[in-house]
């Protein structure tokens, strides 16, 4: 046994998971029993080796990480012991392929824009949409954000990805403008790593200035739980945002804990809020009066609302009779290419 790093300590023994458990249990209750003042919670992740590890002389350090790995991926607060597995084992290995090919990916645009609109549920017509990032791999086809996103959160190449898709934003409105087609305002993700760069600002103003994209045809979209953190350095990058004509989001309004504050602390134009959060329905009343209450607000604030993850029309009618206005989901549009979002505004035109 030793100690590796901070609290992280491993054990080698022979692999008997009776006499394993029996070591946990002793471990935990000699720590039970020690005089602090708090509870200690200890957690186990356990790496069986194999006969191939020994075969391909696997070193400690890999099996030591892949015990940590199962700690790791099925982790809670009712079962702190996990068993490293097959499924596991493939859940490492796809992410460390996309780690290995994010970098080629991002220098040979394997990352695409996709636009999903954003609905006047009264009009029936787009008045902006939201850019998303979609990986396109040339052998393996569309890979799913959710196979991609969170590893890149992780190791923070989500901050390179932001500037990437702002890019591209900016050549597609420029794009727009030179052929004289219509151009609706496109909100951009800014990730919870980009936030607190020092070099946030420039980085946007150079980017937009570059391709010469009026202000207002820009929105950043910046998650709920973002402002759970330091709501003082981020209102004044808001400030800074907005006096150069930039709109800003908060994204997924109402899933974290700070919602209220950070609306009483920061400046934001635009409330997202995702219907799945509060799901609409003839018989949710209290999910109705809390989003009837948000609606109110907003509209006293002088906010405007976007509800996402509209997919059905009694949805869409609920909404409307709340006051409800801006509507974005499965009902309408999809996430499209911009070939296609192009032809859709034509069409509506």
């Amino acid at each position: 046994y030793c100690h590796l790093t901070s609290d992280i300590f491993a054990v080698c023994m022979p692999s008997d998971m009776e006499s394993i458990y029996r070591v946990i249990d002793s471990i935990q209750t000699s720590m039970n029993h020690y005089p602090v003042n708090f509870e200690m919670v200890m957690s186990f992740g356990i790496y069986i080796i194999t006969e191939k590890d020994k075969q391909e002389r696997i070193p400690v350090v890999t099996m030591v990480d892949r015990a940590a790995i199962a700690q790791r991926v099925k982790n809670n607060y009712m079962n702190k012991i996990a068993v490293f597995d097959d499924k596991i084992a493939e859940k490492e290995y796809a992410e460390q392929n996309v780690i290995m090919e994010m970098n080629n990916a991002l220098g040979s645009d394997q990352f695409h824009i996709y636009l999903q609109p954003k609905v006047d549920m009264i009009t029936g017509r787009i008045v902006g949409s939201e850019a998303l990032v979609r990986w396109i791999h040339p052998t393996k086809g569309v890979i799913s954000p959710v196979d991609f996103v969170p590893i890149f959160e992780g190791n923070g190449f989500i901050s390179e990805i932001d500037f990437y898709m702002l890019e591209q934003v900016c050549k597609m409105i420029r794009r727009w403008l030179d052929k004289g087609l219509e151009a609706k305002p496109v909100s951009v993700n800014l990730s919870r790593s980009n936030l607190y760069s020092p070099r946030i600002l420039n980085d946007i103003m150079t980017c937009v200035e570059r391709y010469s994209v009026p202000h207002d045809l820009i929105e950043f979209e910046i998650t709920e739980s973002a402002f759970a953190v330091d709501n003082i350095h981020l209102n004044q990058l808001m400030e800074q945002l907005q006096k150069n004509h930039f709109r800003v989001l908060m994204d997924d309004f109402g899933s974290g804990y700070s919602s209220l504050n950070a609306l009483r602390e920061l400046s934001v134009d635009i409330l997202k809020i995702d219907i799945k959060f509060l799901p609409v329905s003839q018989n949710d009343k209290r999910a109705d009066i809390i989003l009837r209450s948000v609606t109110q607000m907003a509209d006293q604030l002088g906010l405007e609302m976007v509800v996402e993850g509209v997919e059905t029309e009694a949805q869409a009618d609920l909404l409307k009779k709340m006051g409800c206005r801006i509507a974005q989901g499965f009902l309408y549009y999809r996430p499209m290419p911009i070939e296609e979002y192009e032809r859709v505004l034509k069409k509506q035109k």
